[in-house]
């Protein structure tokens, strides 16, 4: 069980990477890493406190995998619709005395 938590945080930090450099064109702050990670330490506790613990660490691990890769996708999918980029908001006119 510790090793699916262990792809699965793998995985995690894959998709922060991936959506941080193709997205943002930038690496990830240090700060999102570590939040990741912590989630996954905690989840690692969980585990060791008995075989069911440890299904249910590994399936939450599982689901926050998921979510992040449905995530991503949303926000690709997001960008591809508008062309990559929004539209300008129109400023109001300016009135004088």
């Amino acid at each position: 069980m510790m090793r699916l938590l262990l792809v699965e945080w793998l995985i995690s930090e894959g998709i922060i990477f991936y959506r941080d450099v193709q997205a943002d064109h930038h690496i990830p702050m240090p700060g999102q890493l570590l939040a990741a990670s912590g989630v996954f330490v905690l989840l690692a506790f969980l585990a060791e406190a008995g075989p069911g613990a440890a299904q249910l660490a590994t399936t939450l691990g599982g689901g926050f995998v998921l979510a992040a890769g449905l995530n991503l996708f949303a926000k690709i999918g997001n960008t591809a619709a508008t062309g990559g980029a929004s539209k300008p908001k129109a400023k109001p006119a300016v009135q004088t005395a």
